[in-house]
């Protein structure tokens, strides 16, 4: 005779739990603490004050031979654009953050930051770090049980 009690849906749901090593409410407080820095909401915050994306003012680089190599190996490789002030790079990543979210597999991640040399809250390596954390947490929740209450905590917090 088969006993089937142990394939009930709950089971896997608490069995699955356990293995992420943090219950929902534990799991939200961590995000709580990150989501000062939620990179999503500052890059909506800054299309919203900028002109309109179009996409004629990025397209280009989506066909540039660098990108297209960039692209063409692993997404696990760091994508770094730099330049001076009002250059456009910010609408430029904008463009690019909005194409790649169209191509890249469920299980590839794409994280990114915003640094704004005005605004102290988001012009630090503190500030990097812990937006680029909670982007992480937040699409791989399994990564939130290496970090701990106290990371939250003093003066680098």
């Amino acid at each position: 005779m088969n006993d089937h009690r142990y394939d009930s849906p709950q089971l896997v749901d608490t069995v699955k739990k356990y293995k992420q090593g943090l219950s929902d409410t534990e799991y939200r407080r961590c995000l709580d603490n990150l989501q000062s820095l939620d990179p999503c909401h500052d890059k909506n915050r800054i299309e919203d004050d900028k002109d309109s994306l179009l996409r004629d003012l990025y397209c280009w680089v989506l066909d540039d031979p660098q990108f297209k190599k960039w692209i063409d190996g692993d997404f696990g490789q760091l994508l770094w654009i730099k330049g001076e002030p009002s250059k456009g790079k910010t609408m430029l990543l904008c463009g690019i953050i909005d194409e790649l979210h169209k191509i890249i597999t469920r299980d590839t991640n794409i994280s990114f930051f915003f640094c704004q040399a005005t605004n102290s809250r988001i012009n630090n390596a503190t500030a990097v770090l812990r937006g680029l954390i909670y982007m992480l947490v937040k699409k791989q929740r399994s990564l939130i049980k290496h970090i701990q209450d106290g990371n939250f905590d003093g003066e680098n917090a």
